[in-house]
This record gives structure tokens, C-alpha cells and sequence, in this order.
């Protein structure tokens, strides 16, 4: 059985580079050690924090919340990412992927016209830094809302998720709340690790 402690210790410094060191083997045993934990249930005083992206609202439980980060950020380009990869942000002495969350549920989209007519995000776009499972990541984000309370009685079921949201992402939510989709930042963040690394092997 491998020693995952020694891989979250090595992933801070520099989460790609992490990435990029570990065998397949190594790679698959980590995104299956994400995966494996389970979230905390919600609860009747569960607060989320409430985003706007350009396709709908989504809801971040505020328990995987960091810090929101004011616009402008200094990215830095990645070779060889993903098209919804922003690239890397250094935050707080930890160098952060980045990712376009609208262009990531656009690049999941079944309609390939939906697809074309999408625009990168604004300058003034906010940066959140979310960390689940002592994994650092920041999702570029149009507009930050605000905080509210979820009554866990409300929670409808992922397959509840308005129209625009992509059909191959339901597993990444925990419900839906009131007409927002409610993310599971810890799935989120394993299918990201999962993909950007397929990305880097066959490019």
C-alpha cells in the first residue's frame, strides 16, 4: 500500500510539478485516495458561497473556502494544460493551477455550437483559492455573490441541475439549491488532478 502522506507533503511547493514527477501508478493510487474521502454531510447550518459564472450560479461550501482574491491576477502560462487551464498563480508562497471553471463546464458541453461561442473570461474576473485534502487550487470565477445558509431539506438531487449545466459533471455536485448547483469541491479537484494529467501524457 503506498504512503500518501509523503505525496500531499510534495504537492504544496508546486502542485504541477507534483504532478508531473509521479509514475502513472503513483498518479492513480493519489486521485483514488481523493476520491475515496468522504465530505462531511451538510448540515442545517452549512453556509456556501454563492458565484456567478457567464452560463448560471454555483454554490462552494465555504468549509473548502481559502480566500477570494481580487482581480488582476498574474497567471503564468502552462505548457501543455488543458484549454480551460488558466495556468498558474503564486499565492501565499504556493504556486497555484488555475482554472477557468466557466470554460471547463463549456468544454464538457454536449452541444458543440454552446462550445464555439463561448468568451474567456474578464479581466475583472475573481480568483477563489479552494483546499480539500491539502490541495490548493484557484477556480477564475466572473462574479462573487454572497454567503448564505443552506437548509439541507431544500438540497434537490444533482439530476435536479438547471439546463445549463453540463449532464457528464452531475457527479460533481452535491445538489442543487435553489435553481444553483451545489459543487463537491473535493470531486472537483480529483477529475481536474485526473485530467490534467491525461492532458500532459497524450500531448
Amino acid at each position: 500500500m503506498h504512503d500518501h502522506s509523503s505525496l500531499y507533503n510534495r504537492l504544496l511547493p508546486n502542485q504541477i510539478h507534483f504532478l508531473e514527477q509521479l509514475s502513472d501508478q503513483e498518479f492513480w493510487d493519489y486521485a483514488q485516495s481523493l476520491a475515496a474521502q468522504q465530505c462531511a454531510p451538510l448540515t442545517t447550518d452549512e453556509e456556501a458561497l454563492e458565484c456567478q459564472t457567464e452560463q448560471g450560479r454555483c454554490l462552494f461550501p465555504l468549509r473548502a473556502l481559502r480566500e477570494v482574491v481580487a482581480p488582476p491576477h498574474k497567471l503564468t502560462l502552462f505548457p501543455l494544460c488543458p484549454p480551460w487551464m488558466s495556468g498558474l498563480a503564486a499565492w501565499r508562497g504556493h504556486v497555484v493551477p488555475v482554472i477557468d471553471l466557466a470554460s471547463y463546464f463549456v468544454a464538457h458541453k454536449q452541444n458543440e455550437l454552446e462550445a464555439a461561442q463561448y468568451v474567456y473570461p474578464p479581466a475583472n474576473s475573481m480568483l477563489l483559492i479552494l483546499d480539500e485534502a491539502n490541495v490548493l487550487f484557484g477556480l477564475q470565477i466572473g462574479l462573487v455573490e454572497s454567503i448564505i445558509t443552506l437548509e439541507q431539506t431544500q438540497l434537490a438531487p444533482p439530476k435536479e441541475a438547471p439546463a445549463w449545466y453540463p449532464r457528464p459533471l452531475l457527479t460533481l455536485l452535491l445538489g442543487v439549491y435553489d435553481g444553483s448547483v451545489l459543487l463537491n469541491p473535493q470531486v472537483l479537484i480529483e477529475r481536474i488532478l485526473r485530467q490534467i494529467k491525461v492532458s500532459n501524457m497524450y500531448e
